[in-house]
C-alpha cells in the first residue's frame, strides 16, 4: 500500500502540529516555573561572514554581520553566571551595559538561561511556520492540480 503525496502532506501537517503544541507546552512551562532575574550585557560579540553574492545587480560577494549579547546574571545562590544569547543579523538589539530580563530552570542555570523575550518562542515560530508552509503546498496543490 503506497501513499499518495496528498496523504504524505497530511502526516506531515499532523506531525508538524503535534511538534508545535509540544514546543508550545514546554515553552510555557518552562516560562512559569522559570527564575526571573536582572542581568547585565557584559559585551557584543561580533561575527563577520562572508557570501558569494547572485545575479547582476550583486556584488561578488557579500559581507553580513552578526551580533551576539554576552549576558552575566547571578543565580539564586550569588554564583555569576554568563550565557551568550541569539544571534541577530545587521543590528545589535543591546549595547554593553543594558540591563535585561534572564529566565532560567532553577535545576540548571547555566544551561537553560535566555534572554526573556520572543527569543524564547523560536522554536514554537519556526516549528509552525514550517507546518504552515506545509498546511498551504497542500491547500494549493490541492487546488491547481
Amino acid at each position: 500500500m503506497t501513499m499518495s503525496n496528498e496523504q504524505i502532506c497530511g502526516l506531515l501537517i499532523a506531525v508538524g502540529l503535534t511538534v508545535t503544541l509540544l514546543l508550545v507546552w514546554r515553552t510555557r512551562r518552562f516560562l512559569s516555573r522559570a527564575t526571573r532575574v536582572s542581568g547585565r550585557v557584559s559585551h557584543i560579540g561580533v561575527k563577520t561572514r562572508h557570501y558569494k553574492g547572485y545575479g547582476a545587480d550583486h556584488s561578488s560577494e557579500e559581507t553580513t554581520m552578526y551580533y551576539t549579547p554576552h549576558v552575566e546574571f547571578s543565580s539564586e545562590d550569588g554564583s555569576l553566571l554568563s550565557f551568550a544569547g541569539s544571534e541577530h543579523a545587521e543590528n545589535s538589539l543591546y549595547k554593553q551595559g543594558d540591563v535585561v530580563p534572564v529566565v532560567y530552570d532553577r535545576a540548571k542555570p547555566g544551561t537553560t538561561a535566555q534572554i526573556e523575550g520572543p527569543d524564547v518562542w523560536t522554536r514554537v515560530w519556526v516549528s509552525g511556520f514550517v507546518t504552515l508552509v506545509l498546511f498551504i503546498y497542500t491547500i494549493a496543490a490541492r487546488a491547481c492540480p
